[in-house]
């Protein structure tokens, strides 16, 4: 219990930050010229995608860590 208590509470302020700069960039508008996840996305529901995206592969990394 430990272990997972660690690994999640390192992982976790990660994530937060990284969905903090995803919705930083996003509102800034910088993502049509840096950012390369608009060729997966759609212009309309492409925030929604990069934060679906964003969450799945921290999970996957979160419990293949675990």
């Amino acid at each position: 219990m430990e272990k997972r208590l660690g690994i999640f509470s390192t992982w976790f302020p990660l994530l937060v930050l990284l969905v903090l700069v995803d919705l930083a960039q996003f509102l800034l508008g910088s993502y049509n010229s840096t950012w390369k996840w608009n060729l997966f996305f759609g212009s309309s529901s492409f925030y929604i995608g990069q934060i679906v995206t964003s969450l799945a592969l921290s999970t996957i990394l979160l419990v293949s860590s675990i």
